[in-house]
């Protein structure tokens, strides 16, 4: 299951494989531009790059906390 609708239409139409493609053409897209932006305002690509890792670490760590209290409803034998 994707979040993402654009992932989710890549995700569908070309499977697994299509889906790695297009991850590692994102995060290679995302380092060209921070290449190119470090030449001249090294600053502001440092400040894209914090955003990039913020961004692609914010799904992760819901997805930590959901399996948190996932796991510890389960573990207390909680009904949800």
């Amino acid at each position: 299951m994707e979040a993402n609708p654009i992932a989710a239409a890549v995700l569908t139409h070309y499977g697994f494989h299509g889906m790695v493609l297009f991850k590692f053409t994102i995060v290679t897209f995302v380092i060209v531009i921070c290449e190119q932006i470090v030449r001249y305002q090294p600053k502001t690509a440092k400040g894209v790059m914090y955003l990039a890792v913020f961004t692609t670490s914010v799904p992760v760590v819901l997805a930590l906390v959901e399996f948190y209290f996932y796991a510890t409803t389960w573990l207390l034998g909680w009904q949800c």
